[in-house]
């Protein structure tokens, strides 16, 4: 993997990490577990029945 790739991935990573930081300010626990079932569910899905 080359550096441009790596700052990439690295970004991307900051950036996820920020946007569950909001999330979880704004929800209860209870709450939020449901939201991060869901987006694991979904990723689920996508990886097993693809598009193309």
């Amino acid at each position: 993997m080359n550096n441009t790739e790596q700052q990439f991935l690295n970004d991307l990573d900051a950036k996820l990490w920020k946007a569950a930081d909001k999330l979880r300010s704004n929800l209860d626990a209870a709450n939020y577990k449901h939201v991060v079932l869901g987006l694991i569910f979904l990723k689920y899905v996508s990886d097993a029945f693809p598009l193309c």
